[in-house]
């Protein structure tokens, strides 16, 4: 008989897998401005699968258990630790700093950096990361893994958007999983999705705008 573990490992599997495939197709049919991909339909794609497969488990993972005070010195702390490495990274490439996020409107680039940190972070610091936690006996292993699947997610951008190859696409693969990796240790230690939703925000700008 199939234990209730193993039948949840199932379930969270097969969403990554739905995630994956669903997402890696969208990222190789369909181009449309960016405001739309992450507005309306990354959301839609992500988010109501993960809905249902939440609304009828029993115990259902807490998204705000820890305190909003700590999540927000946590999330606004590694967020500028990352704003920190973009404006360094900007300069090595550049040696000046160019706002890029300037071409596209400043609501634009914080509208859409804040949907997107939402969206993500719900379902993989929210969700996955938690579920994951409980099938392995290490928290390490599981931020690890959680952050593996994160920039995997990406590898159809890379692919099919950048049009990235070998090194390039495995540098950028490895920033997505480390930024990943310091959202879900905030995740662990705030217990609140505030946390790692700030700090991806403010990674997203940072991008935006010295990238």
């Amino acid at each position: 008989m199939r234990s209730k573990k193993d039948g949840s490992f199932l379930k969270v599997l097969m969403y990554y897998v739905y995630l994956l495939a669903a997402w890696g197709l969208f990222r190789l049919l369909i181009r449309l401005p960016e405001v739309i991909e992450e507005l309306w339909f990354k959301p839609v794609v992500w988010m109501l699968p993960l809905w249902w497969l939440w609304s009828r488990e029993k115990r259902r993972v807490n998204l705000f258990k820890g305190s909003v005070k700590g999540a927000l010195v946590w999330g606004m702390s590694l967020g500028l630790l990352y704003g920190l490495v973009a404006w360094l990274a900007g300069w090595s490439k550049y040696g000046e700093i160019k706002l890029d996020g300037e071409a596209m409107g400043w609501l634009d680039v914080v509208g859409i950096g804040l949907v997107t940190a939402v969206t993500e972070e719900v379902v993989f610091s929210g969700y996955l990361l938690q579920k994951i936690k409980g099938f392995v006996v290490s928290e390490w292993v599981a931020i690890t893994l959680t952050g593996l699947g994160f920039a995997l997610l990406h590898l159809p951008i890379a692919i099919f958007v950048y049009g990235y190859g070998g090194g390039e696409m495995l540098g950028f693969l490895v920033v997505i999983m480390l930024m990943a990796m310091g959202n879900y240790w905030v995740m662990m230690r705030t217990r609140n999705v505030i946390a790692p939703i700030l700090s991806h925000w403010w990674w997203g700008v940072a991008i935006y705008m010295f990238g």
